[in-house]
């Protein structure tokens, strides 16, 4: 059996496929920023989805999916931004129901990362943000370094900096191990 976990929004998808032991088999993103529309994106990502699962008997595959934002916070997502990511990521759902022939399960963030032994500390506490606490996991775990991209423009142009659409596949990666874990831990 193998494991898909995928980390959805409309700017960008992470997919990781995890095999029978556990590991990393397949690992990337799917860039959505540069299309309009929900219908769009999700078109978008399908065409990249298949190909992505060519090679994969989906007879053998589990699939699990981040949930998206449940509440509104002040300071973070406002109430429409949530709801537009619950459509989506209920489109994405769809898609890689029917693709992979099989039922997607969806977990909490939190969850994901709690079954993975990842603790988080607060950015004020610490300084580091929560994405790069779960990025240093990721790297220690899996022996990888995902790749940085050159800035084409703006002050700092020509610098090497973390390329951010990886930290979606750090996520999908996330999901995939706590799918991984719960399939062969129950």
């Amino acid at each position: 059996m193998k494991y898909l976990g995928l980390d959805v929004s409309t700017s960008c998808t992470g997919l990781c496929l995890l095999n029978e032991e556990g590991e990393i088999e397949k690992l990337g993103y799917v860039d959505l920023t540069k299309f309009k529309g929900l219908l769009t994106k999700a078109d978008k990502f399908q065409e990249e989805f298949v190909s992505w699962l060519s090679d994969i008997d989906p007879n053998q595959l589990y699939v699990a999916v981040e949930e998206a934002a449940q509440a509104y916070r002040p300071g973070l997502s406002s109430a429409k931004t949530i709801a537009t990511l619950n459509q989506f990521n209920g489109m994405i759902q769809l898609v890689s129901s029917q693709l992979t022939k099989n039922d997607v399960k969806t977990i909490l963030p939190v969850l994901c990362r709690s079954a993975s032994g990842i603790k988080l500390i607060s950015e004020k506490k610490c300084g580091i943000s929560t994405k790069d606490q779960v990025r240093a996991v990721f790297e220690e775990q899996t022996g990888r370094v995902l790749p940085s991209k050159k800035l084409k423009s703006g002050p700092r142009k020509d610098m090497m900096v973390f390329d951010v659409r990886n930290y979606d596949t750090i996520d999908a990666w996330v999901v995939s191990r706590w799918l991984w874990l719960n399939r062969n831990n129950s």
